[in-house]
């Protein structure tokens, strides 16, 4: 049941990372913000739903479907480093050193406080 849990939970994730993709365009200078929503809306949500997946979840299932599943499959790593290649390609330097400063510690910050989010509620 876990297994199916995962595989519905990151297609979930994956259609949603979709739709937000045609909402936000790239910025003017090119910086892929969509993939950056991506990744910092993922890792906030599993930080809240790795420090409350216990008062939340009574069986491992759901929780499986909404970190695993629909926080794996919303975030995307592969989509981040492709992107970034294409501007390290382009001879964009500069902008694509702030894609990685803005997608590993924007992700880390992220997490973060969604923990400090599900502390401050308890």
């Amino acid at each position: 049941m876990n297994w199916l849990a995962v595989f519905l939970g990151g297609g979930t994730g994956s259609v949603l990372r979709y739709l937000l993709s045609g909402l936000i365009p790239l910025s003017s200078a090119g910086l892929p913000l969509a993939t950056l929503a991506a990744n910092l809306t993922a890792s906030f949500l599993l930080g809240i739903l790795s420090f409350a997946a216990g008062r939340l979840f009574s069986q491992d299932h759901f929780r499986l479907f909404f970190t695993a599943g629909l926080c794996g499959g919303f975030s995307t790593f592969s989509t981040f480093s492709a992107e970034l290649y294409r501007m390290w390609q382009s001879g964009a330097y500069a902008l694509s050193l702030l894609y990685v400063m803005f997608s590993l510690c924007g992700s880390v910050f992220a997490f973060a406080a969604g923990t400090v989010v599900v502390r401050m509620i308890r």
